[in-house]
């Protein structure tokens, strides 16, 4: 998990305050703790927190250019088939790397962004700055697991990661408040679905959703949905065997797609089917594999420890179990809460928490 931050301000003139702006994008440090970026050019700053995972050198530090200086790109994600797209550019580019983050650039460069958009699979986010035509390009992941908020108003253009990276600026404070429909919404579904935030003037990129920022003119443009779940080929006249088969090949596939790290993998286990069938593939391609399974002291309804302890066991993965209780999550609650920008009535939240902090050390 990387964290992404930008401001244009409409008049040229008028620089971007550094200062403020670092302390924005710092407010993003805990998605990326091993490295800060910043780029800057007359009314424009490029911001990237970075957590690293492929290419752990500086090579793979962002704000990122092409060789020419033209193209430069913040990106939050990974895109899981881009050494595919690395070989289908073959030798055209010079590459310095052995990021994802230069494989976007360059297919850019040859595609644009919709033939870069067509060969995508992975969950990211990115604002893409193109000099040449005075845009930056913007996509979100076809199911959204990357976020992206983004401010425009008369003077001056935002996006972030988070919202508390754009709210940080004082003269974007003074100018929101919260929205009363997306209120309401939260009230019905638990959670404020995009397009809107939770604040009237901020908005939320949809999924599977591109838009380009056009400076010059000063308005967002060919804001378009690039894929629809909708229009995806079913096979429906396979056979039962048929389809068995298919699935398991493809949830086979898209586990080791996702296996690409230059750090320690792992995976959270509940016992449930779903994770434990993606662990039964994973221990496949990866028998150094930790597990880790979260337990509520004290509630045995809520505790599924035995049966994620009786997969890891099966499948020879290591098993590592976390215990957490009402104590810690009262010392904890306010901690919590600073991960989230915007009201989420999902009680998972604390478990996953304490399990994430748990497998982090």
């Amino acid at each position: 998990m990387c964290g992404i931050y930008g401001q244009v301000n409409k008049n040229k003139n008028k620089s971007v305050d550094k200062g403020l702006f670092v302390e924005s994008l710092n407010t993003l440090e805990k998605r990326g703790p091993d490295s800060s970026g910043t780029y800057f050019e007359e009314n424009i700053g490029l911001g990237h927190r970075r957590l690293s995972i492929v290419d752990l050198s500086e090579r793979g530090n962002q704000p990122m250019f092409s060789e020419d200086g033209e193209i430069g790109i913040v990106f939050n994600g990974e895109i899981y088939n881009y050494i595919d797209i690395k070989e289908e550019l073959g030798n055209k580019y010079q590459w310095k790397s052995r990021s994802d983050t230069e494989v976007l650039i360059n297919a850019y460069r040859e595609w644009g962004q919709r033939g870069l958009l067509e060969r995508l699979e992975g969950m990211f986010v990115f604002a893409l700055y193109d000099k040449r035509n005075n845009i930056i390009n913007f996509a979100r992941d076809h199911f959204g697991k990357k976020p992206l908020y983004y401010y425009l108003d008369d003077e001056t253009f935002f996006f972030a990661s988070e919202l508390k990276a754009i709210i940080n600026n004082p003269e974007v404070k003074r100018k929101v408040q919260v929205d009363k429909l997306s209120l309401s919404k939260f009230l019905f579904y638990g959670y404020v679905p995009s397009p809107n935030s939770i604040f009237d003037k901020i908005k939320k990129l949809e999924p599977s959703t591109t838009f380009q920022f056009d400076i010059k003119n000063w308005k967002i443009v060919n804001k378009y949905q690039y894929w629809n779940l909708e229009n995806v080929d079913l096979n429906t006249g396979l056979e039962e065997e048929q389809i068995l088969d298919k699935t398991e090949d493809l949830i086979k596939k898209a586990t080791k797609k996702r296996l690409m790290s230059d750090v320690p993998l792992g995976i959270f286990l509940s016992g449930g089917v779903d994770s434990s069938l993606i662990a039964a593939y994973l221990s496949q391609f990866s028998k150094d594999t930790n597990s880790f399974t979260v337990c509520y002291k004290g509630h045995s309804t809520a505790d599924e420890s035995v049966y994620a302890e009786r997969v890891a066991k099966k499948l020879g993965i290591k098993y590592n179990l976390c215990y957490f209780e009402d104590r810690m999550v009262e010392e904890s609650f306010l901690e919590m809460m600073n991960y989230l920008d915007e009201p989420l009535a999902d009680a998972a939240v604390i478990p996953l928490y304490f399990i994430s902090k748990f497998a982090k050390n």
